[in-house]
Order: C-alpha cells, then sequence, then structure tokens
C-alpha cells in the first residue's frame, strides 16, 4: 500500500513561479518556505544596491544558480508532502 501524502500546491505552479518570480523568492513562499523566500528577497536587493557598483552579477548569477537548483530538485512542499 502507497502510504505517499500530496500537498496541495502544484509543482507546475512552483516552476513557473520560480522562472517568472524567482528573484522575489515567491516560488518559495509558495511552498511555505518562508525563511528561504525573504533570503531570496534579501538577496534581490542586495544584487540590486551592488549595481550601483557596477557589478550585480556577483549577487545574480548565484541567485539563478538557486533558482535552477530550486526547479530541478525541489518536490516537497515545507511539511514534506509531495507536490502535484
Amino acid at each position: 500500500m502507497n502510504n505517499t501524502t500530496y500537498s496541495t500546491k502544484s509543482r507546475t505552479v512552483f516552476i513557473l513561479l520560480a522562472i517568472f518570480l524567482g528573484g522575489l523568492g515567491v516560488h518559495h513562499f509558495y511552498i511555505g518556505s518562508q525563511g528561504k523566500g525573504i533570503a531570496m528577497v534579501c538577496g534581490t536587493v542586495v544584487a540590486i544596491l551592488a549595481s550601483d557598483n557596477g557589478h550585480p552579477e556577483y549577487v545574480l548569477i548565484p541567485m539563478f544558480i538557486s533558482i535552477l537548483i530550486s526547479i530541478c530538485c525541489r518536490t516537497t512542499d515545507s511539511p514534506g508532502k509531495f507536490l502535484q
């Protein structure tokens, strides 16, 4: 018997949010990971501030990599239920 529990959250919505609003961390807020969402917002603010010095890529490249990792690897929501 399969005891897998599924979340009410959609993996497709998670991926779309990561692609279009990933820098704001909306995809993490969607699945209940507020800490990661806040970290993404802070990273975006730091990138904007760093762009005044001419080097926003120092923050934007790691943020982009983090978004790709989220899209490829994240299959559960914050409580550990599988995304649909």
